[in-house]
């Protein structure tokens, strides 16, 4: 079995064991991402099971995190942070949980892209909660 072929150009990618299965991962220079997949006994398939994702944000660390979504149960964990320039801080936000949905996806038809949705869900997530808490 094989995935689409457009991860196959990712520089810093790689593939590594887990405890029930396998995940592949992506490191770029501030931000990353690793999915996780394992074997589907009733669907004979291999199904992507869960996503992480971090971020460095800017030089200040603004946006910087990490969240990570189960896609068996749908539960999202996010861990952000936003740079207050009045206080010249760094701000822990409070842990974000919710529900995420995502279609199911197997290995056959996985070409990564569900990265972007994910990414732009948690962004906007994350922005919800830095204004909330800008009592914006």
């Amino acid at each position: 079995m094989k995935s689409k072929p457009s991860l196959t150009d990712e520089r810093n990618a790689g593939i590594r064991a887990t405890k029930n299965g396998f995940e592949f991962y992506v490191n770029y220079m501030r931000a990353g991402f690793a999915h996780q997949f394992r074997y589907d006994g009733q669907t004979k398939k291999i199904r992507l099971i869960g996503m992480s994702r971090y971020e460095f944000g800017n030089a200040a660390n603004d946006g910087s995190g990490k969240s990570s979504v189960n896609l068996l149960t749908n539960d999202y964990m996010g861990e952000w942070n936003y740079y207050n320039l009045d206080r010249q801080k760094l701000i822990k936000m409070g842990t974000i949980r919710t529900k995420m949905y995502f279609p199911k996806e197997t290995l056959e038809n996985y070409d990564g892209g569900i990265q972007g949705d994910y990414a732009e869900k948690c962004s906007a997530l994350y922005e919800n909660k830095k204004q909330k808490m800008l009592g914006q």
